[in-house]
């Protein structure tokens, strides 16, 4: 299924958008919108994907999504409400040249890729979005600069190999949301077969993702290999690595061992311990 474009209507009075969502589960809804998201786990566990990244979430998980990056949340079964505070901006929320300013010059990182934030930053944030979801005008205003503040300083690890630059063309949003609805969906896909669905040469399908998200299609293709490997390794405790890879896409134990200590830093067995010690 390829992610839903969201169309998002901030009211004119305020180009800051506060939701707080509590729901009985988080249902799989691929989707994306021109806006940028923050989004606060108050409340359960699951998995998130975000671009290409799938990743488990739990309570105070923090992510920064910037415009058109697709991602979903998906909950996993509880009794408990599923909790989250989502807050919603344009680049325009104060202004055409808002962003473009040189004292918010600072935040040009922050604003082109995809982020996810530590524990202690989460706590910190949490107070900051409540603040924002529950004031107006000039404290508003004042609470959401220093969140992004906080955000910016913050040690956030990049969780997409996508930005926001790559992903601000309708078009080419639409062929990187099939690319990894495909990568995602099926793990035996094929590069000229997805070059052949983007009605391409395999030579022009190679240069088109280079150029867009700056990594090949290969690289890209194992992080999000490795990255699914992750969450089957923090909850198929029982599942053996071999299975664990072969779930993950990769046909060769060897090297789906030498693509997890490339990205990941260590062994399969070794990351799986530290999640189920």
């Amino acid at each position: 299924m390829l992610a839903n474009k969201e169309i998002i209507v901030l009211a004119a009075e305020s180009r800051l958008k506060s939701l707080y969502r509590e729901d009985d589960s988080f249902n799989f809804n691929w989707h994306f919108h021109r806006e940028f998201e923050i989004t606060l786990i108050l409340n359960g566990q699951g998995s998130r994907l975000i671009g290409e990244n799938m990743a488990s979430y739990q309570d105070l998980d923090l992510v920064f999504i910037p415009p058109n990056m697709a991602h979903s949340w998906t909950s996993d079964p509880s009794k408990e409400k599923q909790k989250a505070l989502v807050l919603q901006f344009n680049r325009d929320c104060f202004g055409a040249d808002f962003f473009s300013s040189v004292e918010l010059s600072s935040l040009s990182d922050l604003l082109s890729h995809a982020w996810a934030y530590p524990f202690a930053a989460a706590e910190k944030a949490k107070v900051l979005m409540f603040q924002i979801h529950h004031s107006q005008g000039v404290q508003r205003m004042i609470h959401f600069l220093r969140l992004l503040d906080l955000l910016q300083s913050s040690e956030g690890s990049k969780i997409s190999l996508l930005t926001n630059q790559s992903q601000s063309d309708s078009r080419v949003q639409e062929q990187f949301n099939l690319i990894v609805d495909r990568l995602v969906n099926d793990k035996d896909i094929k590069v000229p077969q997805l070059a052949t669905e983007l009605a391409m040469s395999e030579s022009t399908f190679r240069r088109f993702f280079k150029k867009h998200c700056g990594h090949s299609v290969i690289d890209f293709y194992n992080e999000l290999r490795i990255n699914k490997a992750c969450l089957l390794l923090q909850n198929k405790k029982h599942d053996s690595i071999t299975f664990i890879a072969e779930e993950a896409g990769f046909n060769n134990i060897s090297h789906f061992n030498r693509q997890f200590k490339k990205l990941k830093g260590g062994k399969p067995s070794d990351y799986r311990k530290g999640y189920n010690p």
